[in-house]
């Protein structure tokens, strides 16, 4: 993968590890910061479900030749301390502590005391096996507090959290959670025949398709309307 900041040039060339029994590298990737002059600024490394570190390039390549030299990885993976870390788990025939917890450290990894955390996951709850071992973050998506009742005017009537279905799921009624779904369905199918039926193109309401200025491909960009929060236009979908 090559991700470039067209701005000044510099790029991340990140490469991620192909995963089989005997390498045992599930989720690794390793990579470099690259400058405009081709010149490696900064090493990269990690797993891209667990987190990601960046290295001095110097001590980053004796790293890697560490690695070569051994002949098998130099770091003591997530996954060899964990063997079921991305195992299939049921819900339903599991005890709480054999949900495994990644959580990779500088020891574990064996990287240099001075590497930088760009990103670490955070820890999942202890009771997340409970919800199909969700993170926090995934587990309150649909949530609708008190706050953001008094944000209401402020929010889309698209925002998915106003969807009947999903609060009826949410509130546990499983019976009208399926019936709103089934009308929200026929809703969307019928939005779609009378559109076709007039002609009628659906254009996005808050981005608009431009060419990039230095690629010169065509890219999605927010046209700062949403912000305006102005939602007469805003279709009836639910």
């Amino acid at each position: 993968m090559e991700i470039i900041n067209h701005s000044n040039k510099i790029k991340a060339i990140i490469h991620f590890k192909p995963y089989s029994s005997s390498t045992k590298e599930l989720h690794k990737l390793e990579g470099y910061i690259i400058g405009a002059d081709d010149r490696k600024l900064r090493g990269l490394y990690g797993y891209w479900a667990d987190a990601l570190f960046s290295i001095d390039i110097e001590q980053f390549e004796a790293f890697l030749k560490q690695q070569q030299k051994n002949g098998t990885s130099a770091v003591i993976t997530p996954q060899e301390q964990l063997a079921k870390s991305t195992a299939a788990i049921d819900i339903n025939n599991v005890e709480e502590e054999e949900v495994p917890v990644v959580d990779p450290t500088h020891e574990l990894l064996n990287l240099p005391a001075d590497s930088i955390t760009l990103w670490r996951t955070t820890p999942r709850l202890d009771y997340a096996a409970q919800y199909y071992n969700f993170s926090l973050f995934t587990m309150a998506l649909n949530e609708w507090t008190e706050k953001d009742k008094r944000l209401r005017s402020r929010l889309p009537p698209t925002d998915c959290r106003f969807r009947p279905d999903i609060r009826r799921l949410e509130e546990g009624n499983i019976d009208q959670a399926a019936e709103e779904k089934n009308r929200l369905e026929e809703k969307q199918r019928a939005t779609r025949r009378a559109m076709e039926s007039s002609q009628e193109k659906w254009e996005p309401r808050w981005f608009s398709l431009v060419k990039h200025k230095v690629t010169g491909n065509e890219i999605w960009l927010s046209n700062d309307k949403y912000w305006q929060r102005n939602w007469n236009n805003c279709p009836d979908i639910y």
